[in-house]
């Protein structure tokens, strides 16, 4: 996803995907090169527009050698899936988790002003 349209995004695997997708779906054309790379080729992307590659393959993955575009070479975005929690939620969780600490530290307070006065009445008899 850019800010510029990019034309022929080249997708180049050292080996061929058993089975793979795009998503959203793109029109593609797939070769493979003298030397056994396979190579994925997208005409173009608009502005902000953006696809996922989806591979399936028993064993080891093919690895990915680069991926290009007329207009220069591509760089790596580490990403991670993350669960989006609504805002009510998300405030409901951390109400329910003060009202436990404070019911934890109330309990701790109870606990020990019971027990601590009659330790200390044993030690200093």
């Amino acid at each position: 996803m850019g800010w510029r349209p990019a034309s022929r995004i080249e997708i180049l695997h050292g080996q061929t995907p058993q089975l793979f997708r795009f998503v959203p779906q793109v029109n593609f054309t797939q070769s493979v090169t003298p030397a056994g790379e396979h190579v994925i080729t997208i005409e173009s992307l608009a502005p902000r527009e953006w696809v996922a590659l989806h591979v399936l393959t028993v064993g080891s993955f093919p690895p990915l050698r680069s991926v290009r575009s007329a207009e220069g070479p591509s760089t790596q975005v580490t990403t991670r899936q993350t669960f989006v929690i609504s805002k009510a939620r998300r405030r409901v969780f951390q109400v329910l988790l003060l009202l436990g600490a404070a019911a934890a530290i109330y309990w701790l307070w109870r606990i020990s002003t019971r027990l601590i006065p009659s330790a200390w009445d044993l030690i200093w008899k």
